[in-house]
C-alpha cells in the first residue's frame, strides 16, 4: 500500500495546476501558430492576434504610431543601479557555489566516501546542484552586466504623443 502525507497531495495539486495553465497557453499558442499560412496578410496576423490573445491591436497601433520604444518603456527606479550589482554579487556567489559543489561531487565520487550510504546517488545530486546554480548563475552574471552596460533614456512620451 502507497502511504502519502497530506503535503505529497498538495504539491502535486499545485504543480498540476502550473502545468494545466502551461499546457493550455502551449496549446492556445500552437492553434495561434498553425493558423497561420506561408506568407500571412497584416490583416490575418491582426485577426489572429485578436482571437488568441484577446487583444485590440487598432487602438494599440493607435496609442503608440511613431513613438520609439525607449518613450513607452516607464524610467527606470531610483535605486536600479544599485539593484543591478547585488544580483550581479548574488549571480557570482551563485555560479562559484555551483563549481563549489561540481568539485565536491567529483571528489565524493573518486574518495568513495566509506562513512557515507550512497555515494552515487549523493555525487549525483551535487552535480544536479552544481550544474543548475552554474547555469543560473552564468545566465544572471551575463544579462545583469547586459542591463549595466545599457544607459538610461528620458521618458518623453508626452512630447512624441502631441
Amino acid at each position: 500500500m502507497l502511504t502519502t502525507e497530506v503535503s505529497n497531495w498538495v504539491a502535486l495539486a499545485v504543480f498540476g495546476l502550473f502545468a494545466f495553465g502551461s499546457t493550455a497557453k502551449c496549446v492556445n499558442l500552437h492553434r495561434a501558430n498553425s493558423s497561420l499560412k506561408s506568407a500571412p496578410t497584416p490583416e490575418q496576423c491582426i485577426e489572429i492576434a485578436n482571437n488568441t490573445y484577446n487583444l485590440n491591436y487598432e487602438a494599440y497601433h493607435e496609442a503608440h504610431a511613431g513613438v520609439p520604444l525607449e518613450a513607452i518603456l516607464p524610467p527606470r527606479p531610483k535605486y536600479f543601479n544599485c539593484f543591478l550589482i547585488f544580483s550581479l554579487m548574488t549571480a557570482i556567489i551563485a555560479a562559484l557555489l555551483g563549481l563549489l559543489f561540481i568539485i565536491a561531487s567529483v571528489i565524493v565520487f573518486i574518495t568513495g566516501a566509506p562513512f557515507l550510504f550512497d555515494v552515487a546517488a549523493l555525487s549525483g545530486m551535487l552535480v544536479l546542484y552544481g550544474f543548475l546554480a552554474m547555469y543560473f548563475g552564468v545566465k544572471d552574471i551575463l544579462s545583469t552586466l547586459q542591463g549595466l552596460k545599457r544607459k538610461p533614456k528620458p521618458n518623453n512620451l508626452c512630447d512624441n504623443a502631441l
